[in-house]
């Protein structure tokens, strides 16, 4: 998976989702999370935060909605 990949879908929840995640990060450097007010659906923010904690990531965002989301 390349250094440009782009994780992107409809439905935050999918099967296949942790898979493609799972391939990227072994020697993924900087991972720029971009959900916007979408990421508070289904609490999947949280979720995805917690998982990038748990394998020792960083996250990184360009900025942040007034409502504080990546």
């Amino acid at each position: 998976m390349g250094a440009a990949s782009i994780l992107s879908c409809v439905a935050p929840i999918r099967s296949g989702s942790d898979d493609v995640l799972n391939q990227a990060t072994p020697d993924t450097h900087l991972i720029v999370c971009a959900w916007g007010v979408h990421g508070a659906h289904l609490n999947q923010a949280h979720t995805m935060l917690r998982w990038l904690h748990e394998q020792g990531i960083q996250p990184f965002s360009l900025g942040l909605t007034r409502d504080g989301h990546p």
